[in-house]
């Protein structure tokens, strides 16, 4: 029978595949589409405001366009997801999922007209998330990850209004999109981890004056 330390331990590893796992995919979605003749899987990405291109939403983080592209999306996304892991685990593949989906059908509904492909978005949504979730939470230390995180990808200000990278075909409506999805993420999270009433909770006795609450 397995202790309760060593089952701590395998939790402990396991969460941190789920950050590989991404990363890994990402990467073997890019090796498999340049080494393999004929095919080109970057038509899956979010062709905006066209019914084909909805499946966009999640195939697009996984898609890159050469090896520049998809080394200076991996980086800052593998230390986000670290990061995300680390303090969010429970909520972690929520997480996840709102920001892709959500910043992708930004993008498909006000990207402009063409193919967005990408993990772009999901590190610009993370990083609006680590920030905003840190200010409302008043825990700084997620705020100063959000701050240090932009600043050091390529210049967050620079990929939102198009300046300072010398790149023409890059979405920039993505970025947007995905800043959007981070914040709106942030305050779901929030509202859906405030603390419930335990049902197990037995019940005060009448006259009985509650004991002080951790929560205002």
């Amino acid at each position: 029978m397995n202790s309760p330390t060593a089952k701590q331990g395998f939790l402990k590893n396991w969460s941190y595949t789920w950050v590989l796992f991404p990363i890994l995919a990402i990467i073997l979605v890019f090796f498999l589409d340049s080494s393999t003749p004929g095919v080109n899987m970057n038509s899956f990405g979010i062709h905006s405001r066209h019914t084909s291109g909805l499946l966009g939403i999640f195939f697009a983080p996984f898609l890159h366009s050469n090896f520049r592209h998809l080394l200076g999306n991996i980086v800052p996304l593998f230390v986000m997801l670290n990061i995300l892991v680390l303090f969010y685990k429970e909520s972690y593949w929520a997480i996840l999922f709102l920001n892709v989906s959500m910043g992708g059908l930004a993008t498909w509904v006000f990207g402009s007209d063409g193919l967005h492909i990408g993990a772009s978005g999901l590190v610009f949504s993370l990083t609006s998330f680590f920030a905003i979730s840190g200010f409302i939470r008043k825990k700084i230390m997620l705020m100063v990850i959000g701050v240090v995180v932009a600043y050091s990808y390529k210049s967050l200000l620079g990929g939102l209004l198009g300046f300072g990278n010398g790149l023409d075909n890059i979405s920039y409506s993505s970025h947007w999109g995905g800043l959007i999805a981070g914040i709106i993420t942030a305050f779901i999270i929030l509202k859906f981890e405030q603390p419930r009433p335990n049902p197990n909770a037995k019940p005060l006795p009448p006259n009985t004056t509650s004991p002080p609450s951790d929560f205002s």
